[in-house]
């Protein structure tokens, strides 16, 4: 598949979405969503963009069930103008 850049990526994603990954950025990782929110934590899933704790990982280092993945949080960054746009981010 060709690759995206980050800022059309950003733009195909709703508001609620993208909403959702500000907030995971800003809060941490998302405890036990809303019912309403876990349509959009499925379609980010989906995505790429959010992932369930690792198995070996510690609950109590890491309290949460959804985790920005590392291409969701340069996703954000660069929206928010933290990291320059030029980087490209492969989307699957």
């Amino acid at each position: 598949m060709p690759e995206r850049t980050a800022p059309s990526l950003w733009w195909q994603l709703t508001p609620a979405q993208r909403t959702m990954l500000r907030r995971l950025q800003a809060e941490g990782p998302l405890p036990t969503p809303d019912p309403g929110e876990m349509r959009t934590v499925r379609s980010l899933v989906r995505r790429g963009l959010l992932r369930t704790r690792d198995r070996g990982r510690d609950r109590a280092s890491e309290p949460g069930c959804w985790f920005l993945t590392a291409r969701a949080v340069r996703l954000v960054q660069q929206a928010e103008g933290l990291v320059p746009a030029q980087a490209e981010v492969a989307y699957s």
